[in-house]
């Protein structure tokens, strides 16, 4: 079985949404263009664990 992990279907449904609000097929390989904006994304998206401790600091008041 085959199956994709959360992380996988949330960016290929963000690829899709691209796609649609560009005007590019939904179906295929995804532009040179969008492919350069994801993988910018994803540098200067914060790991889960920075967020994990930000909200735990925050929560806990320090």
């Amino acid at each position: 079985m085959d199956e994709l992990s959360t992380h996988e279907l949330r960016g290929a449904a963000f690829a899709a949404n691209l796609r649609r609000a560009f005007g590019a097929p939904v179906e295929g390989d995804m532009p040179a263009s969008f492919a350069t904006l994801l993988s910018r994304l994803g540098e200067v998206q914060r790991p889960a664990s920075a967020l994990s401790q930000r909200h735990d600091a925050n929560r806990l008041g320090a």
